[in-house]
């Protein structure tokens, strides 16, 4: 009877070692890894002599690494350092508020190349609890190498300057942001951002800017102003009425790496008044008026003329004016000096009620600019924009 106790009583110890993880200071191989992956497991640190263990994985592609003890229901502290075949150490945490809600470990090594590498942890002694452990291969993105600047709702001036040429700080995926530096931003309201790499030691370079699921929105969030730096070589950004968010700019060497000083600028943005707010009355359409005309020529570089907001009316001007009755109406911008126009017809509300650019049809224009014919007009003020 007492053997088969033992037996048994053998059996539970070695099932729970294989759960909890190892229980030796050898160092423990979890596989090799040819696509992303996710693997998980748990420790009891009063099995373990030490307050340390290791393991070791392969890649046989690049991958964004994720470790973590998030899960962990140890009482105290954990730590996690991830290392290289040459024991260089890639990253280290020994607490992270940011990623985990208990202060738990947490890393991320952006894009490893295929090698072997080691995970090294630890965890405070004479405490209860667990540690677990996940261990992520992702597919890369050049955000998970973003280096955190802060949340913003004023305004920042952030300057660094990285060497690109350094194989532990340029991204090393085989994409477009290879060799690249990024950071990353949360604006709490909407700013004013300007980015530039203006008096870097590299001639050319280039920049993007990210949403926070690292899709390129250069040209689709906020307003472009146009700038450049001295160096017209030295890429430059800026934009009006960025919506609150996560962003990321990316900072690379257009031709070759190197030192590349970044600058990231936010201002809050000035609230704007909507364009009717400017219009300007083009005069009074008598109740029995057959024809009535109006012309009208702006420049609308001129910032105290075109308007400053930051929509689709952004640059233009606004006319007013308020119709008797029903009536046709044309307007169009034939004989300006801009080739490409653009008209809206707004009601007194400023909801929009006709659009036009690039009209071809009877009585264009000679250079496609803008032309808009409103058969039977209801009677009521309406508002001409651009």
């Amino acid at each position: 009877m007492k053997k088969r106790i033992l037996l048994l009583f053998a059996l539970c110890f070695m099932t729970i070692g294989n759960t909890f993880g190892q229980t030796s200071d050898d160092i423990e191989n979890l596989g090799s890894f040819s696509a992303p992956f996710s693997t998980k497991w748990g420790l009891y640190p009063p099995n373990y002599t030490d307050i340390s263990t290791r393991y070791s994985f392969t890649l046989t592609r690049p991958l964004d690494i994720v470790v973590s003890h998030c899960e962990s229901t140890l009482e105290g502290g954990t730590g996690i350092f991830l290392l290289d075949k040459d024991y260089m150490v890639l990253a280290a945490n020994v607490g992270d508020y940011e990623h985990c809600v208990d202060g738990h470990a947490y890393v991320v090594a952006p894009c490893l190349l295929p090698g072997t590498y080691m995970i090294e942890m630890d965890w405070s002694p004479n405490v209860r609890g667990s540690v677990y452990t996940q261990l992520q291969g992702l597919s890369p993105n050049v955000i998970r190498s973003a280096k955190n600047i802060g949340e913003y709702n004023s305004y920042f001036n952030y300057i660094d300057t990285k060497d690109t040429s350094d194989p532990y700080i340029g991204y090393r995926s085989d994409d477009i942001y290879r060799n690249s530096v990024c950071y990353g931003f949360y604006l709490l309201c909407n700013m004013d951002i300007t980015v530039s790499h203006c008096g870097s030691e590299m001639d050319e370079t280039s920049l993007y800017l990210l949403d926070e699921n690292g899709n390129d929105i250069r040209s689709t969030v906020g307003v472009a102003v146009e700038g450049a730096c001295d160096n017209l070589g030295q890429a430059y950004s800026k934009r009006l009425n960025m919506p609150p968010g996560m962003y990321y700019v990316v900072s690379k060497g257009a031709t070759r790496n190197g030192r590349i000083t970044t600058r990231i600028m936010g201002t809050k943005t000035v609230e704007i008044p909507f364009v009717t707010e400017f219009a300007e009355s083009i005069g009074n359409i008598g109740l029995y008026d057959p024809l009535f005309i109006y012309e009208n020529t702006k420049d609308t570089n001129n910032p105290e003329v075109g308007y400053q907001g930051y929509d689709d009316y952004r640059s233009g001007v606004c006319y007013r004016f308020t119709l008797p009755r029903v009536m046709d109406a044309e307007i169009f911008h034939c004989g300006s000096e801009v080739e490409d126009t653009e008209v809206y017809l707004l009601d007194k509300n400023g909801n929009r009620l006709a659009y036009n650019d690039n009209y071809s049809g009877t009585n264009a224009c000679d250079f496609l600019s803008a032309h808009l014919e409103m058969p039977s007009l209801a009677a009521g003020t309406k508002r001409k924009s651009r």
